[in-house]
């Protein structure tokens, strides 16, 4: 069971690394003083203030997608659960977790359940799941309010599964829409 996981994730990897290519180049060239800026307000700037991340701001369904099936869903409950999709093409991978806002501007999801799911028109979030062990995602965010439909800005900070460090799940910044 643990190497099947371990060959899904790397699969996963290979995928994303191509993927992520073609959105790291232009995510990369960030103004510097932004980037400082961030580092010292513990915030992401958006327009012309700084907007600190709520519990309230994040409840609900956020959608990342690239043609091709690709991309990203968050799914936020008021109950702290969450599930995190990713569509690779031809596959999906779900994460269920436990979130919480950490300083402010961070989003830890503690995972305790995922699975690989081969179809990304119909994905079953209810069933075959298998228990993760010391998993959990690390992200800096925003809400971007001000627009229709609301936008939540996160940056991965560490990405931690079933006790490894699994950089290049996420693009290095997603804007994802409320649905």
């Amino acid at each position: 069971m643990k190497s099947t996981m371990r060959h899904i994730i790397t699969l996963f990897l290979i995928q994303l690394f191509f993927l992520t290519g073609a959105f790291s180049l232009s995510c990369s060239n960030r103004d510097e003083a932004q980037a400082e800026k961030e580092k010292v307000t513990g915030a992401f700037q958006v327009g012309e203030k700084v907007v600190p991340l709520q519990l309230n701001d994040i409840v609900g369904s956020w959608r990342l997608k690239y043609p091709d099936n690709y991309g990203y869903d968050f799914r936020f409950y008021k109950n702290y659960r969450s599930l995190v999709v990713l569509y690779l093409n031809n596959d999906a991978l779900l994460f269920k977790g436990v979130y919480t806002i950490e300083e402010t501007n961070q989003i830890r999801i503690n995972i305790y359940e995922m699975k690989r799911e081969n179809n990304v028109k119909n994905v079953n979030a209810g069933s075959g799941f298998i228990k993760a062990k010391s998993s959990y995602f690390l992200f800096r965010g925003a809400a971007e309010k001000g627009k229709k439909p609301a936008t939540l800005i996160l940056n991965p900070v560490k990405i931690f599964i079933d006790g490894n460090d699994s950089d290049g799940y996420f693009e290095p910044v997603m804007r994802l829409k409320r649905l």
